[in-house]
């Protein structure tokens, strides 16, 4: 994967807080491989990542053959669907597995930004009382005029006595100063 995206991955001294314990990591959606890379890069062979997706995206040709790999768990669309994926979830989370979500809910190549935040990540942190590791990918020209993405690993957020809606403000913070200021370092 290097080869083709060419990246590189900071901060992975915040691992160490999470180590063993389930943990609700979400990142930012920005390029197409930067999900399997975070779930087959960020823990190595040790720790399986599983990925959240969008149910559609289990109809992509090729693409959907990569998520079942790498152990994607589609976003219900029935009532029964959404009881079984929830459950899925918790008793991972429980079982100290990493789940990765992409809060933004939608992949935008390249940008730059920081959208808003679906709730849903945070809402299973808050609920089994699992830390969030944010996880930020962003992009530095090459001398050849190519991306070159890096993909920080920032230092995990533990959920206090605060609502779902609370932890995702934080952590939406946190991410968003982390681009602002990256970004104004790399322009």
């Amino acid at each position: 994967m290097k080869p083709a995206t060419h990246y590189k991955i900071r901060g992975r001294e915040n691992l160490k807080a999470v180590k063993k314990k389930g943990v609700v990591i979400i990142s930012n959606h920005v390029h197409t491989t930067d999900s399997p890379l975070i779930a087959t890069r960020i823990f190595g062979a040790g720790r399986k990542v599983r990925i959240i997706t969008l149910s559609s995206n289990m109809d992509i040709p090729v693409a959907s053959d990569l998520m079942v790999a790498l152990g994607a768990i589609p976003i219900a669309d029935t009532i029964k669907g959404v009881k079984h994926f929830t459950n899925t979830v918790e008793e991972l989370l429980k079982k100290n597995k990493p789940v990765l979500f992409f809060p933004e809910a939608a992949l935008w190549p390249y940008y730059r930004g920081l959208r808003p935040f679906h709730k849903g990540a945070f809402t299973f942190a808050v609920k089994t009382k699992t830390p969030v590791l944010p996880i930020m990918s962003t992009f530095v020209t090459r001398k050849n005029g190519k991306q070159k993405m890096i993909v920080t690993i920032l230092p995990p957020i533990f959920p206090e006595e605060q609502s779902a809606a609370d932890l995702m403000e934080q952590t939406r913070t946190v991410c968003k100063n982390y681009i602002d200021d990256f970004y104004k370092k790399y322009r």
